[in-house]
C-alpha cells in the first residue's frame, strides 16, 4: 500500500447522492489502507465517534499492530449502491464484497483465515461544513 492514506476525491465533497456514494468508497479505500498498514489516524478523522463499528474496527487495527500482528487481504469493496438522503444522514446501501483475508493478530499467535464474503450493508453518513462524517455502518454482523 501506499504510504499515504487514499486522497479524497473531489466529488466525495458535494452533498448530493453521487458525493454520498463517492465518500462511502473513499471511506472503504482508506479502512482498507488502515487494516494493510496500521495506520488509523484518517480512518478515525473520518468516522463519528459515536460510529461503533468505525470505532471497533479502528481499535481492531490498532491492536493488532501495536501486538506485532499484521492484516493481508480483506479489503472491503461496495458494489452498486442505493443512496437515499434522510432526515439527518444520508443512507448509502448495498452488497459489500470482503475479498479474502488473513488477520496475524501478533507474531506467537495463530493466524485468522478469512474467505471472501458478500453481504448487505448500510452506511449512514453526515454532510457538515462541507464534510463528510461516517454516521454508522450496519450489516448482519454490526
Amino acid at each position: 500500500p501506499s504510504a499515504t492514506p487514499p486522497p479524497l476525491p473531489e466529488a466525495a465533497t458535494q452533498e448530493t447522492a453521487e458525493g454520498a456514494a463517492s465518500f462511502v468508497d473513499h471511506y472503504l479505500d482508506v479502512m482498507n489502507y488502515a487494516s494493510l498498514t496500521g495506520d488509523t489516524e484518517a480512518l478515525r478523522f473520518l468516522s463519528s465517534p459515536q460510529c461503533v463499528a468505525c470505532q471497533r474496527f479502528s481499535e481492531t487495527v490498532s491492536d493488532t499492530y501495536a501486538a506485532g500482528g499484521t492484516f493481508e487481504g480483506g479489503e472491503w469493496s461496495l458494489g452498486s449502491a442505493q443512496v437515499e438522503q434522510l432526515v439527518e444522514v444520508w443512507s448509502v446501501a448495498g452488497d459489500v464484497t470482503f475479498a479474502s483475508g488473513t488477520q496475524i493478530p501478533a507474531t506467537d499467535e495463530q493466524p485468522r483465515q478469512s474467505p471472501e464474503t458478500t453481504t448487505a450493508v448500510e452506511f449512514q453518513i453526515g454532510h457538515s461544513d462541507g464534510s463528510w462524517t461516517m454516521k454508522s455502518i450496519s450489516g448482519p454482523e454490526s
